[in-house]
């Protein structure tokens, strides 16, 4: 026997042993469970941060989107509303447009309005959100055009300068206005040619002088396109709650268009100033209003949520309006990640 052979094929052989094999997959799978582990939290923290960046933004969003309305109430140009208001010859169409009417709110509880909001405005269709608020507001557009001629008592016709720098069209209505008075009319025409804009009314004639020239105490007369809108909350298909502005449209009513989703809940006081004080502020919900001609202000709180349904391991409680949701109140489904956002608001015409 050739013992140098047998010693020689001991030494060339080459290989992991079973046991060896064994520890190898034992330390691959701990590590691979500590990389799949360490994706999740990651992928789980993306997701948390980036549904937080979103409801931020629409947080913020909604809050301005109201602020610049609620700000503007009653604008009617260089008259002031506290002591002109406008004069309107429409009968049917127009919204009210007065102290009393500005602002206004409404609760809906699912059945019915409080108080009353009118019918025209907000219908079943618009499946308004039980228990939310509803804020309307009217006044002149920010955007306005002046006077290419005067006017007298008795014209259907009005001339701007400028070819509709103003977003305007026919069934619009407007509000023609100067620093002594107003009048609210709607146009069925619209042309435009050799850079002037000529509206139409319709529905009667203006009943007073406007001037296109600075040398009257009025000032120059100035026409805009008159807004009144309504917000509030509907839920869409996939069930995201979802804040609406629904706007006043003289060619077919109102037009609801859907503007932020996560808007779960609206709720509006209303600030109104102790006689004889300019300080002293008590918010009171819209049912509570006596009078709206006495608003100042209005504080508005917006509970936002994410779209997401994912973003914690168990509910998570919340206060809003005044009012905690505790985690025990809260369907166990709930992994929601809420905010609140609440801001006050002046009214530049009744300041």
């Amino acid at each position: 026997m050739n013992n140098n052979h047998l010693i020689s094929d001991k030494c060339c052989q080459q290989g992991f042993s079973l046991v060896e094999i064994l520890v190898g997959l034992a330390i691959s799978s701990i590590l691979m469970t500590g990389i799949i582990e360490i994706y999740i939290g990651n992928k789980q923290t993306y997701l948390m941060q980036d549904a937080l960046s979103q409801v931020q933004e629409n947080g913020r969003a909604a809050i301005d989107l109201l602020t610049q309305d609620v700000r503007m109430a009653g604008y009617q140009g260089c008259a002031n509303l506290q002591s002109l208001e406008p004069q309107t010859y429409l009968t049917t169409g127009v919204p009210d447009f007065n102290l009393a009417s500005v602002i206004t709110g409404h609760t809906y509880d699912g059945t019915s309005w409080t108080p009353t909001l009118p019918a025209s405005r907000l219908t079943s269709a618009h499946a308004v959100k039980a228990n939310t608020d509803v804020l309307t507001v009217t006044r002149a557009s920010s955007c306005s055009q002046e006077l290419a001629a005067s006017i007298v008592p008795g014209a259907t016709s009005i001339t701007l300068k400028g070819e509709r720098s103003c977003p305007i069209k026919a069934g619009d209505y407007f509000l023609i206005s100067d620093c002594g008075g107003s009048e609210i009319f709607k146009s069925n025409a619209v042309a435009s040619s050799s850079n002037q804009t000529t509206l139409v009314t319709t529905g009667g004639s203006l009943s007073r002088n406007y001037s296109h020239e600075n040398n009257s105490n009025r000032g120059i007369a100035r026409v805009m396109r008159l807004a009144s809108v309504d917000y509030f909350i509907s839920e869409n298909t996939a069930g995201v709650p979802v804040l609406h502005r629904n706007e006043l449209d003289g060619s077919s009513g109102y037009t609801d268009t859907p503007l932020l989703e996560g808007v779960e809940n609206m709720s509006i006081t209303y600030g109104t100033r102790s006689p004889g004080s300019k300080e002293n502020v008590l918010y009171q919900s819209a049912s509570s209003v006596s009078n709206w001609e006495e608003v100042s202000s209005v504080r508005i709180s917006l509970l936002m949520r994410s779209v997401a349904n994912n973003l914690s391991t168990e509910p998570t409680s919340y206060t809003f309006a005044g009012e905690t949701t505790e985690v025990d109140d809260m369907d166990e489904s709930d992994k929601y990640l809420r905010r609140v956002y609440t801001t006050s608001v002046q009214l530049r015409e009744r300041i």
